[in-house]
């Protein structure tokens, strides 16, 4: 039952995930926008993304336990980088949220892709990001074809999952935004899946009154 229960609400956490990041994802501003870190919905979008993700860690690991049995090793090592690669992603877009104010006073553009230049104002930010990289995509990607290879959870939506994170990455803003979307809607899709699984299997073995 507590494994039930687990697995249950860690559907819900995933649910929470894929929502909040799917809505800060629509209204993203663009990355190489000279004044994107001045927009006032960057640092509130970013905290959002940070707990998304914190609440995401969770989920993860009741997805894992969820298909334990049918994903092999692959879905162990899939759920351990993907758990890396929620963490660090929260870590990276709390400090997403301090960043105005660290190049406030710093002259030329304040854009995303600004801050990733090894010269400029914040080049300590450039390992977490890397980090954030390697996480989120291997961890994602690995996640989504454990899903697929299980077939506990709806196929499909490890397909979304996988390619979903791949194209997140596309330098162009629409291909990005669209596709951050389409991986939080995927994170939605399999944390329903689990939520409901776990609440007809509780309806099982629920004892009559």
């Amino acid at each position: 039952m507590l494994q039930s229960n687990f697995i249950r609400w860690s559907g819900a956490a995933l649910l929470v995930n894929g929502a909040l990041f799917a809505i800060a994802q629509f209204v993203h501003p663009e990355d190489a926008d000279p004044n994107a870190l001045l927009h006032p919905l960057w640092s509130p979008l970013h905290f959002v993304v940070a707990v998304a993700f914190a609440i995401g860690a969770f989920g993860v690991v009741g997805l894992g336990r969820a298909q334990a049995g049918q994903a092999g090793r692959l879905g162990k090592v899939a759920v351990g980088v993907a758990l890396f690669g929620a963490i660090i992603s929260s870590i990276a877009a709390f400090v997403e949220v301090v960043l105005p104010s660290l190049v406030a006073t710093h002259p030329g553009p304040k854009s995303m892709t600004a801050m990733l230049d090894p010269s400029g104002p914040v080049a300590w930010v450039l390992p977490i990001f890397l980090l954030t990289l390697v996480g989120f995509l291997f961890g994602y990607v690995l996640l989504g074809i454990a899903v697929m290879r299980a077939g506990v959870l709806p196929r499909l939506a490890g397909l979304v999952l996988t390619v979903s994170t791949i194209a997140h990455f596309a330098p162009i803003h629409l291909v990005k935004a669209t596709s951050g979307v389409a991986f939080g809607l995927a994170l939605m899709w399999l944390g329903f899946a689990l939520w409901s699984r776990n609440s007809e299997a509780a309806d099982r073995v629920a004892p009559v009154r």
